[in-house]
């Protein structure tokens, strides 16, 4: 009840020869109806009636208009708060253009429309023009609804409950554009009852900082920064300062709104569409990662026979360590040292067969992109130690360069080991009909400047086909009969997300070989 006894008796500031520029009970009625249970709207419709007619009342209006205009607001309210909890899937956050139209059309257009037909009515037997009347009511209606009802719903409903701690960077670029846009406001509407003209230049002085706010934070930073500038001008409009010095009353009413609904409606717009830009990366950004997960739980079948090989080998170690120290124990004097030595021997298998099963662990586990100093060794010593007994069983060596004090890379060692998974299987698949001495391949790390690295990744088949090598990296593009076409498109996602780039080529003396890089982390940290 304090916002509302607040907005009322803001809106009336104005001179009542003419309609309020805003009439802000509106903005503050509407909203508390949209946050609250239709069962319980009478509360906040009729504890707004006593404020209309004993703590704000304007003088020299009959008490009839008064609640006529009080009916005519809470038939707006009601059918407002109605239309957008049917039409709008989240009526207290826009979050496409298309909700924010149906805002716009229903309750910044249409509604307000409609009742300002009675508003004018009643407007008539106060001895006004209708037709003026009419102007008047309908654009404070859609004033309010296009300025201060957008900046209720985000800074007053929304936001505090999806509130959390900026960066410093956001923040100081926060305060900035803050500063900006009083410094700036104040310039067009300074406090002097000199008149300058609409198309002077200082005018315009606040745009680039509120298109600024809209691109940079979305509905929050483009409701706000409207907010500034509208009370800057409506202080000037009360004031008859700056562009409003010696209109009339009507004269300073419409000149207020067009200044504010011209600024308004298309930085709304403009804010809208980038916050669904972002919300759309973000899709697409689960996406990849949900496709990712897959192509790593796809590559695990395929090392399955392997890995189940290399699980096996310790637990058959195990197995028969313990049942050569069960025939030790058997005996009248058993040699203690050789079974602590078996022992020995249990957890030392008992570790390898558990650090294999981490490693699936670690690839199965569905996971974001996480960003940190990576050691590209380190790496590769992991996905080898993964691959190594799927290497074996196809017959294929594996050779690695890697360039001594090569500096800690930026990127998540998860993925980057799924890159150098894709890679090498996808190599030892191409020479699978080779000649045995011939399976080989090659891992090349070098630093190619000082910030970046390149790991390259060479076989020794046939090689790409040169009309197919622009499209190895295509999703479903497969040269592989049982392929799916999927793992190199993901590779290079990945790699993109690293800020790196992947190509693929044929080596001169044969083979294929892809190559990557990654950028550099600073000096400092070496792999």
């Amino acid at each position: 009840m304090a916002g509302f006894h607040f907005a009322y008796h803001y809106g009336m500031s104005f001179s009542q020869t003419c309609g309020s520029p805003f009439w802000f009970p509106d903005s503050v009625l509407l909203c508390a109806l949209l946050m609250s249970s239709p069962r319980n709207w009478w509360i906040f419709i009729f504890a707004a009636l006593p404020i209309r007619l004993y703590v704000a009342a304007p003088l020299g209006l009959p008490v009839w208009f008064q609640l006529t205009v009080f009916v005519i607001d809470s038939a707006k309210g009601i059918v407002g708060a109605l239309a957008l909890r049917h039409f709008v899937k989240n009526p207290l956050r826009f979050t496409c253009v298309r909700d924010y139209a149906t805002y716009a059309l229903l309750v910044v257009l249409l509604i307000p429309a409609l009742a300002a037909f009675a508003g004018a009515g009643a407007r008539v037997m106060l001895g006004r023009d209708f037709w003026t009347s009419w102007e008047q009511w309908f654009m404070g209606n859609v004033l309010t609804h296009l300025v201060v009802t957008p900046a209720l719903l985000c800074w007053v409903l929304v936001a505090p409950k999806r509130l959390r701690m900026p960066s410093g960077r956001h923040f100081a670029e926060a305060v900035f554009l803050g500063i900006a846009l009083i410094l700036t406001g104040y310039l067009a509407f300074r406090t002097e009852s000199v008149r300058i003209g609409l198309a002077e230049t200082r005018f315009y002085a606040p745009v680039p900082f509120l298109f600024w706010a809209a691109i940079r934070f979305g509905m929050a930073g483009a409701s706000g920064s409207v907010a500034i500038i509208a009370v800057l001008a409506v202080e000037a409009a009360l004031k008859g300062h700056g562009p409003f010095s010696g209109l009339s009353p009507s004269g300073t009413s419409l000149a207020l709104q067009h200044f504010l609904l011209l600024r308004a409606a298309p930085l709304y717009v403009v804010a809208i569409l980038i916050e669904q830009k972002k919300v759309a990366e973000m899709e697409a950004q689960e996406q990849r990662c949900a496709l990712a997960h897959a192509a790593r739980v796809s590559t695990m079948g395929q090392l399955a026979s392997a890995l189940a090989h290399e699980i096996n080998q310790p637990l058959g170690a195990i197995l028969r360590n313990a049942e050569a120290g069960e025939l030790i124990l058997a005996q009248k004097s058993p040699d203690l040292e050789e079974v602590r030595a078996i022992l020995l021997d249990i957890r030392q298998d008992d570790q390898r067969a558990g650090s294999v099963i981490e490693r699936m662990r670690s690839l199965l586990k569905r996971r974001d992109l996480e960003f940190e100093p990576v050691s590209i060794k380190a790496v590769l010593d992991q996905v080898m130690d993964f691959i190594r007994a799927e290497m074996r069983s196809r017959r294929v060596t594996v050779d690695m360069e890697i360039a001594p004090g090569l500096p800690m890379v930026r990127g998540d060692k998860v993925h980057l080991q799924q890159v150098l998974l894709n890679l090498l299987v996808n190599g030892a698949d191409a020479m699978s009909g080779w000649p045995l001495q011939q399976r080989r391949l090659r891992v090349d790390v070098e630093q190619t400047d000082g910030r970046t690295v390149e790991i390259s990744v060479r076989d020794f088949g046939h090689g790409i086909a040169e009309e197919k090598i622009p499209r190895v990296f295509e999703p479903f593009f497969t040269t592989k009969s049982n392929g799916m076409g999927m793992g190199l498109a993901i590779s290079k996602t990945i790699v993109e997300a690293h800020g790196g780039g992947i190509r693929a080529g044929n080596h001169p003396e044969g083979g294929a070989v892809f190559r990557f890089t990654l950028k550099t982390v600073g000096e400092g940290g070496t792999a």
